[in-house]
């Protein structure tokens, strides 16, 4: 029975009300040994009522077995994992081992989690307890907190019981806790007397109360050791009374009772994972021990029978026998267990016992463990297999193969989200002393993975670079690839030397070892390219870049889309550009790739923003910035604000853009990401733009054209240049924006936009109406160009046209103007094309907002894929959401859209724009 706790019992009554009700609730249930975690959450599922109960529990020596306590929570749940789309049911099934690994992303396998877990809530709702998660696995971890985090609208509740101590934290979960303390005096003297063989005298009840701090497991453990003499005050206690670690040492004192046998046969029970019977009796055999020893241990309280388990009565049991167990016996019983492990299915579990009962190198148990490392990689436990490779270099005796697995340790930790193990394992890595070239550059290649997507993108420049020569000779495919990944750190510097020099040194390597096929070869035309075009070099650059977009369009990898679609949007060929990042962002999230969304959003916000789809950039952004932070990608977290401060100033939203302009640059301008520093400082030159404040925006967008690698970047500064040359010239600096414009002006030969652009800055700075009246019409002729783009010249168009008195033709460009403006919800510029209406004497009225203004950005998101046709089960796998969630929101949209149903959907979201 619960004594007490009433506090916390309505908390725990709260969660599964919400739950009956379809509201999701994660709650973390935090405390120290015995304070009464596992009897709370005991209470939650006798109080869950209709709630679909699923449970694990975390043990110590499972914590490297990977998604082991999600097999444990889902067991009931295995067969619907089929039903789930087909990437989310692939990832899930290949982590569980139910068939070969489609997937490797961890996230992918979370989205599948919470499909799973909403689609089982519904009608009668799921509680998900998990009860030592301090012991549950990194992968399973994961995926769990990633379901936790999203289930605000499904009737899920998961409660996360957590031993309270400092070296073990949930990362990035930002969940509720409840924290349990000591029971208050009353209820502490309950629980003591429960547990005593006759009532204790009152000063000997406050004494043990107090001594306890009201842990509840101490004083049932306490109750339980005390003599009559010592409870009736006529024998003293001990002293100190045993809580804290006191409370293990009543454990081992219990154990250490035990006959021979049965002390043996617990620490069998502790050294296996699971407390599966046919192992740890099979081993007991091994041994020599009568299974009848079971019976002394579960007389004391210590273990718990069942046919299929042998399981310790309290996780702290088993920590103390195993703990306290001499070397020798745990060593044997770990051989006894891996001699039992002949099971297929036991496969990993037998490298670990090998590798616990090992006292030196040994190259079976080395091997043994690569190849559970190689296991757990192709289900997605990336933190396992870096566990595994760890441990199989320990026992390594070649330096080369040690190092070589110190470093494939590096990388399945990096893929596991943990950047500072992947560091360490390459420090011992390094700590080798003298490697072959193959291991230095893979040392070297991580290291620059590391720097660039944790926000040191000049460091990682150099590493990767610098690596790429070692084994230019030995190896060139792997060092194309260092030198595409440090083009890539360059461009977000802003470093156009180290540009141009990767780039050229990757097109010098491609044509000298013509290996790796078309995938080398655009890599490397690519790189050059850009590398040529970032130095003035045009005239290589175009037949190279060109190259690379015609390999591109027969491809189907997302990340040579993305490239190509960066090209495309250099050479100003904005539907080429806008393709090809559509195509990278079906694939990407057809794959399930959550850990390159964010990187594919910043040019998704990018281009919705050039089309005026200003709600649709933002939604991009948002949803881009969420995944950055849960990823830990600190690069593209400071590059999507800097370009969703660039839309919030297209909408006028002040607050918004200085808020992200400036957590921009505070990310940027310590570590150098040029890219985002001067994409921040524009977008704040656009707001100071839209406001009228010429002299500030000339000035700070001055800036952004002069700005030195790691504080702007060069491509930034070619688009921003019309905008410098408006602000200059309304400014009165024409000598600033001839300047500008003589910088921008060879830009224009590309075509497309910046030839349009081009014409429009001559308009600007033509000496009379007629000159201008002619740059304008130029720049309208062009084809291709974005919406917004075009709308702002005839803006500008219609301004000239009005100050020379010509108030038809400009009232034609002014309206045309108007209407792309306030479908944008661009409303300062929308403004600005209303007064210049009035001017030329027409009445305008301002729109009352728009249905549309009312949606969140998630609802905006899955509004528009609805409305393209797909399902609730397609909108919630493309945005790794629950169906349950997309209904809900689809809920929340229709009243404010004023429509009855998803067929009404598409009109509705065409006739506000």
């Amino acid at each position: 029975m619960l004594r007490g706790r009433t506090v916390e019992r309505a908390v725990i009554d709260e969660v599964l009300e919400a739950a009956r009700a379809g509201r999701g609730t994660a709650l973390v249930v935090r405390g120290e040994p015995g304070i009464g975690k596992t009897a709370l959450l005991r209470y939650a599922r006798e109080q869950a009522g209709g709630l679909r109960i699923l449970h694990a529990v975390g043990v110590e020596g499972e914590a490297e077995v990977a998604f082991a306590g999600l097999h444990q929570l889902l067991r009931p749940l295995l067969a619907q994992t089929e039903m789930l789309p087909g990437p989310q049911s692939g990832a899930i099934r290949g982590a569980l081992g139910l068939t070969p690994s489609i997937s490797r992303d961890p996230l992918l396998i979370g989205a599948a989690l919470l499909t799973l877990l909403a689609d089982a809530a519904a009608g009668s709702g799921v509680l998900c307890v998990m009860d030592d998660v301090q012991w549950i696995d990194q992968p399973s971890l994961a995926a769990l907190l990633f379901t936790a985090r999203r289930i605000h609208d499904d009737g899920v509740a998961m409660l996360f019981g957590l031993r309270d101590d400092p070296a073990f934290q949930l990362p990035n979960a930002g969940l509720r806790e409840l924290v349990l303390t000591g029971l208050d005096p009353a209820d502490g003297a309950t629980v003591l007397e429960d547990h005593t063989s006759i009532p204790p005298v009152e000063s000997v009840r406050v004494q043990l109360v107090e001594a306890s701090g009201g842990n509840p497991m101490a004083l049932e453990e306490i109750g339980r050791t005390l003599t009559a003499d010592q409870l009736r005050g006529r024998a003293p206690l001990p002293e100190p009374v045993p809580v804290g670690d006191a409370l293990e040492r009543i454990f081992v004192d219990r154990a250490a009772a035990l006959l021979s046998d049965a002390r043996s046969l617990l620490v069998l029970a502790a050294a296996e994972d699971e407390g599966e019977s046919a192992l740890v009796l099979g081993a007991a055999k091994i041994m020599g021990l009568s299974p009848a020893a079971l019976d002394d241990a579960e007389a004391a309280g210590l273990i718990e029978v069942s046919p299929d388990r042998i399981g310790f009565r309290h996780p702290l049991i088993r920590s103390a026998v195993y703990r306290t167990a001499a070397p020798a016996l745990r060593r044997l019983a770990h051989r006894s267990l891996a001699a039992a492990c002949v099971d297929i299915r036991h496969a990993d579990r037998r490298a670990w016992h090998l590798a616990a009962a090992a006292v030196g190198p040994d190259p079976e148990i080395a091997d043994a463990l690569a190849e559970t490392a190689q296991r757990a990689a192709a289900r997605s436990g990336y933190a396992a297999a870096a566990s595994a490779l760890e441990r199989s270099a320990a026992f390594t005796a070649d330096s080369g193969m040690r190092t070589r697995r110190l470093v494939e340790a590096a990388g399945a930790a990096w893929l596991a989200g943990e950047a500072a193990r992947a560091a360490a394992d390459l420090d011992r890595a390094t700590a080798e002393g003298r490697q072959d070239p193959g291991v230095i550059a893979g040392i070297a290649h991580w290291r620059g993975i590391l720097a660039l997507r944790g926000g040191d993108v000049r460091q990682a420049y150099h590493i990767l670079s610098s690596g790429a020569e070692v084994v230019a000779d030995t190896e060139p495919d792997t060092a194309l690839t260092m030198l595409t990944e440090a083009l890539e750190a360059a461009s977000y510097a802003g470093d156009p030397d180290g540009v141009a020099a990767a780039g050229s040194r990757a097109l010098e390597l491609w044509k000298r070892a013509r290996s790796g096929g078309s995938t080398a070869e655009f890599f490397a035309t690519i790189s050059g390219g850009i590398g040529y075009a970032i130095k003035g070099g045009p005239d290589k650059a175009t037949p190279l870049l060109q190259r690379g977009l015609q390999l591109a369009h027969a491809s189907g990898d997302w990340r040579q889309l993305m490239q190509a679609g960066a090209v495309a949007l250099y050479l100003g060929h904005i539907d080429t550009a806008r393709d090809f990042f559509l195509r990278a962002t079906e694939a990407v999230r057809s794959m399930g790739a959550i850990g390159a969304l964010p990187y594919v959003l910043e040019y998704v916000l990018t281009m919705d923003g050039m089309a005026g789809e200003l709600a649709a950039a933002r939604s991009a952004g948002v949803e881009g910035i969420e995944l950055a932070r849960e990823t830990g990608q600190r690069t593209s977290e400071a590059t999507l604000l800097a370009r969703l401060a660039w839309v919030a100033a297209l909408r006028g939203d002040d607050q918004e853009c200085e808020i992200c302009a400036d957590e921009a640059l505070a990310i940027a301008v310590p570590n150098g990401i040029g890219l985002a520093a001067g994409a921040a400082e524009w977008s704040l030159g656009s707001l100071d733009m839209a406001r009228g404040r010429w002299d500030a925006a000339a000035a700070r967008l001055a800036r952004v054209m002069d700005a030195e690698p790691g504080r702007g970047h060069p491509i930034v500064a070619l688009y921003a240049a019309p905008s410098c040359v408006e602000a200059a010239i309304r400014a009165g600096d024409e000598p600033l924006a001839r300047r500008v414009f003589a910088n921008f002006e060879p830009w224009a030969n590309a075509g497309g936009l910046p030839a349009h652009s081009a014409a429009r800055c001559r308009g600007l700075l033509a000496s009379d109406a007629d000159a201008a009246v002619a740059h304008f019409e130029q720049a309208l002729v062009v084809p291709g160009v974005p919406v917004l783009e075009r709308a702002l010249t005839e803006l500008m168009y219609g301004e000239v046209l009005r100050r020379d008195r010509r108030r038809v033709e400009a009232r034609a460009r002014l309206r045309s103007a108007l209407d792309v403006f306030e479908r944008a919800r661009a409303e300062p510029w929308a403004e600005r094309a209303r007064l210049e209406l009035r001017a030329t004497g027409e009445t305008v009225r301002r729109p009352g907002p728009s249905p549309v203004d009312q949606l969140t950005p998630q609802e905006l998101q899955i509004s528009q894929l609805v409305a393209a046709g797909a399902s609730n089960r397609e909108v919630a796998a493309k945005l790794f959401l629950s169906p349950r969630t997309v209904e809900y929101h689809l809920y929340k949209v229709y009243p404010k859209l004023g429509i009855g149903s998803r067929a009404e959907l598409a009109a509705a979201l065409g006739s506000a724009g």
